[in-house]
């Protein structure tokens, strides 16, 4: 679960930085497609339990 939370923080600094060289319309995919994995991690783990 930790890791997860690290992970989240690192990824949003990297779309700040693709999305500083390349354009905001690609960090709005990015972030849909983070969002939905995230989503998918929590629902397999609420599962578990």
């Amino acid at each position: 679960m930790g890791t997860t939370i690290i992970s989240a923080k690192l990824a949003k600094r990297i779309i700040a930085k693709i999305s500083e060289l390349v354009g905001s319309s690609i960090e709005e995919k990015v972030k849909g497609h983070i969002e939905t994995k995230r989503t998918e991690l929590f629902i397999k783990n609420y599962q578990k339990n």
